[in-house]
């Protein structure tokens, strides 16, 4: 698998948290973890902050595109992939958050 990638998933993730530790929200948003079978939850995770916002600003629109982001991405849940199916389905949660968190 690429290592690397999953540095970047979660220095991304991070910034959510306004770049908690390696070891917040219980390691969650951990390269290693995310590398081993826990994006979905990492991606899930770093959304929340953003949800919390558009909740409490009232952005339906916000609400939606997470939402629908969280629900697309529910494949990369499943423990059936091989490294490299994983690891697109990875990048495009890290896409999709990227272009949600703009």
């Amino acid at each position: 698998m690429n290592h690397q990638f999953f540095v970047e998933m979660e220095l991304a993730f991070r910034q959510s948290f306004n770049g908690v530790g390696r070891s917040g929200l219980g390691g969650v948003l951990n390269a290693d973890a995310l590398e081993t079978g826990m994006a979905y939850t990492g991606f899930v995770a770093a959304l929340a902050p953003y949800y919390k916002d558009a909740l409490i600003n009232d952005d339906k629109t916000l609400q939606n595109r997470i939402n629908d982001s969280i629900e697309e991405h529910y494949e990369l849940m499943s423990t059936d992939h091989n490294s490299d199916e994983y690891l697109k389905l990875s990048k495009s949660a890290l896409e999709a958050f990227e272009k949600i968190t703009k």
